[in-house]
């Protein structure tokens, strides 16, 4: 399954955004950014037409108030999509957010003497709790597109 994804896959690629935000227009060749389908009208996120892959970055404005629940007019789009054959990923806001966590134990404060050392160390963390933060959300992307693909695949058996 995983020969059937780009190995370009990368959290980078992918970006949850406020409405007044630009569009994000850079990427792998593979990725078209904010695809509007000819046929429904509909726009998705990302698409990779390879694998007619939809993919949808919920924010929190396709959630009931306490965030959990996907709104009405959501689940409508992804049922739509699906019947004009797309393999439908949604990302929703919280799933991302909780990618971008990294969980650090806590540590003692610094004293006088270490803290120029600490200071130095800290640029070093910071990439090094980027990458960390990279792989993290990569690995949820992965474990999404995956999951579409195997539903596509069993739903084309059927």
């Amino acid at each position: 399954l995983d020969e059937a994804l780009p190995d370009e896959i990368s959290a980078g690629s992918v970006r949850l955004r406020d409405e007044a935000e630009t569009p994000r227009r850079e990427g792998p060749p593979w990725l078209v950014h904010e695809y509007v389908d000819a046929k429904s009208g509909y726009s998705v996120d990302m698409y990779i037409p390879q694998h007619k892959l939809a993919i949808e970055v919920d924010g929190p404005t396709h959630f009931d108030l306490n965030g959990e629940v996907p709104l009405g007019r959501t689940l409508m789009k992804r049922r739509h999509l699906r019947a004009l054959g797309f393999n439908v990923v949604s990302v929703s806001y919280r799933e991302w957010a909780a990618a971008s966590t990294v969980r650090v134990a806590p540590t003692a404060p610094p004293t006088e003497s270490s803290q120029s050392s600490e200071e130095k160390e800290s640029v070093g963390e910071g990439e090094e709790e980027g990458g960390r933060v990279r792989a993290q959300q990569e690995e949820l992307l992965r474990r999404k597109l995956q999951e579409a693909l195997r539903e596509g695949d069993s739903e084309a058996e059927e």
